[in-house]
């Protein structure tokens, strides 16, 4: 049988490509005929562009993408490294938290570590750091500190207590997160020279080399200029140029190549951005493959070790499970990027110390990725995808001739001192400022479809650390130093920031009054003709907090319309604020009119929904105070209109809105 078989199959034709039956189309053909859907508009009106001007088209081609490079770089195998965050003041309390984390599935910790306990767990002596960790199996989870205030002392602290409880027979993983120049751009000064931090960086990596092979004393974070608003290549830039710094401190205090770059930890910010965050992070193993390489050294033989943690400028404090949406859509960009490690911010950690049930969801949500989503079974899931392939090299080239710009400065230390990187991150957060503030870039549950009245969650508030503790200072003892580096910190700052001042300013008004600021929506005309223009405003005023009622003003025969029920329903509508909402139409006709008679029983205010077009003079006589549409400073507008309602509201600056730029 297996004969005849055999004979038929020789005797049969060729077998024809499985795409022999299907037309065959051109690229002009695909364009064709998207431009018919888009009603004779260009396709290229679809390309958008990110923060760095890189162009995101809506059609590729392998034309488009640039030639598949060889991954210089490891790219993990199995699952990443779930690394999970603690940082509440009590030392006792971190201690129960992380162990629940660690019994519930996170492989590894971060402890932010601060003296103060301003921004992280009271850590004063070792003794902090005994009840912290106790109970932790260093053979089995890696524990990472994230030193805040004196990094030095806090890092050569953890050092020593981690050679006094390393296992004999296991060599402990973890890192003491060394990173000066971080700690100079988060608070603003350094209390030794460049030169100086850089050499103790060195001798503190020598010792850890020495004593603990398993541990990584030097931490490249790039959260504080992601948390600044720094594009995807001034992140990526700042990350490796920072890399390169330390990396040349570390051959100078006797490392080899191989022994320096094993110390390093890089640890990356992972946002919203699906496409962009997949590329950061392939971007980022390619960028500092070639450093290695530039080193004569083997990237191969000499991986990066890359974390990401899920990036606190995304996050918000109102409709927080938001969040969890946000956090999911960053681990899963992150995880197909190829990190090795995630740690997963909780939805909660803007309102204070993260709860149980929102730690657990952080958990849990790397386990659906990678048990059920099974990202780890394919080695660089987006390889050879047009779209992460071109993105990726734009990055790495667009980052590549920032660090070369940072490097002509004489490095990142020097680029930061002259405001050269915060002049760079300036520019590109203003214009991301202004599409925050147009709401061009909605923020979901904020800007666009807020929920005034979200469910408010049983989260601990955070320490008043003006009540600092008065134990004494007792950190392992550093060399006296003189000299001192300072530039103005860089803020960190969430996009949703103009917002949440002011929601908070209704939410004080609630709490002082009983009611929310209100605004009455007046609606001229016929529903069908007002009915687009109240459902903008009443969202509008919803990302203030701003209650509304609606008060209708039908147009009668002839044009004529009923003041004095007008009057009267604005009297009882216990608001002095008005928003006109009508057609253009019924502007031209009946705008001036209504706008005097409100202003007549009483109203501070009166905005219109839409844009003044040819009559604004005429009605900033009636008494219009302002516009609100599409594409408006709506942080601008609200905050106006609460100013007449009596509620002052603070505004919030941009991030480097006094830098050069």
């Amino acid at each position: 049988m297996h004969a005849s078989l055999a004979s038929e199959a020789a005797e049969s034709p060729a077998a024809e490509p499985l795409t022999a039956d299907f037309d065959q189309f051109t690229i002009d053909a695909w364009r064709a005929l998207a431009e018919r859907s888009l009603k004779g508009r260009s396709l290229d009106t679809l390309v958008s562009r990110t923060d760095d001007g890189i162009a995101i088209a809506p059609l590729l081609t392998a034309l488009d993408a640039p030639a598949l490079a060889p991954s210089a770089a490891r790219v993990p195998h199995g699952a990443w490294d779930v690394r999970q965050a603690h940082a509440h003041v009590d030392p006792a309390r971190a201690n129960a938290q992380l162990l629940e984390d660690l019994i519930g599935g996170a492989t590894s910790i971060v402890l932010h570590a601060d003296p103060t306990g301003a921004r992280g767990t009271r850590v004063r002596s070792a003794a902090d750091l005994d009840r912290a960790l106790e109970g932790v199996f260093l053979e089995m989870a890696g524990v990472h500190l994230a030193p805040h205030g004196p990094w030095e002392a806090l890092a050569e602290t953890f050092r020593r207590w981690l050679v006094a409880h390393a296992p004999a027979s296991y060599p402990v993983r973890g890192g003491l997160g060394a990173d000066p120049l971080g700690a100079l751009v988060s608070t603003g000064s350094l209390d030794t020279s460049m030169d100086d931090a850089l050499q103790r960086l060195g001798a503190l990596a020598v010792r850890t080399h020495e004593a603990l092979p398993g541990v990584r004393a030097v931490r490249v974070s790039s959260l504080p200029y992601h948390g600044a608003w720094a594009s995807e290549a001034i992140e990526l830039a700042s990350l490796v140029a920072t890399g390169i710094t330390y990396l040349r401190a570390l051959v100078d205090s006797g490392l080899d190549l191989t022994s320096a770059a094993a110390q390093i930890e890089f640890e990356l910010a992972a946002d919203g951005d699906q496409f962009l965050t997949i590329a950061k992070v392939r971007a980022a193993r390619r960028l500092w493959a070639r450093v290695i390489e530039a080193c004569d050294g083997d990237p191969i033989a000499t991986p990066m070790s890359l974390a990401a943690v899920t990036a606190p400028r995304m996050y918000t404090r109102h409709d927080p499970y938001v969040n969890v949406l946000r956090a999911t859509t960053a681990a899963f960009s992150a995880g197909v990027g190829g990190v090795d490690a995630i740690t997963v911010l909780p939805h909660d950690t803007c309102l204070g110390y993260p709860g149980a049930r929102a730690r657990r969801i952080a958990r849990n949500l790397h386990h659906v990725l990678i048990a059920e989503g099974q990202l780890r079974r394919v080695d660089d899931p987006a390889g050879g995808a047009w779209l992460y392939e071109r993105l990726t090299e734009d990055l790495v080239q667009g980052a590549w001739l920032l660090v070369q710009e940072f490097e002509r400065a004489g490095g990142m230390g020097a680029a930061l001192v002259d405001g050269l990187v915060a002049a760079r991150i300036a520019k590109v957060a203003s214009a991301r400022w202004t599409r925050i503030c147009t709401r061009r870039e909605a923020l979901v549950g904020t800007s666009v479809f807020p929920m005034r009245d979200a469910p408010v969650l049983d989260t601990e508030p955070r320490a008043n650390t003006a009540s600092a503790s008065t134990e004494a200072l007792s950190l392992a003892p550093v060399a006296s130093s003189s000299g001192g580096v300072t530039v103005a910190p860089f803020p960190a700052m969430r996009l949703a920031a103009p917002y949440e001042a002011l929601r908070d300013a209704s939410d004080a008004a609630l709490t002082a009054t009983g009611s929310r600021p209100r605004v009455a929506l007046v609606a001229i005309g016929a529903v069908a003709d007002h009915a687009a223009r109240v459902g903008f405003a009443r969202q509008l005023l919803a990302a203030g907090g701003i209650d509304d009622t609606t008060i209708a003003v039908p147009v009668g025969d002839g044009g004529t319309l009923d003041l004095e029920g007008l009057t009267q329903a604005f009297v009882n509508s216990e608001t002095r604020v008005v928003c006109l909402c009508a057609s253009d139409d019924d502007y031209a006709q009946h705008a001036a009119s209504v706008a005097r008679v409100v202003h007549a029983a009483g109203a501070r205010g009166v905005w219109m929904a839409g844009r003044p077009g040819e009559h604004e003079a005429a009605w900033r006589e009636a008494g219009v105070t302002g516009y609100v549409y599409l594409g408006c400073d709506v942080p601008a507008a609200l905050r106006s209109m609460l100013t007449a309602l009596g509620i002052a509201v603070e505004p919030v600056l941009p991030p480097f809105a006094t830098a050069a730029v």
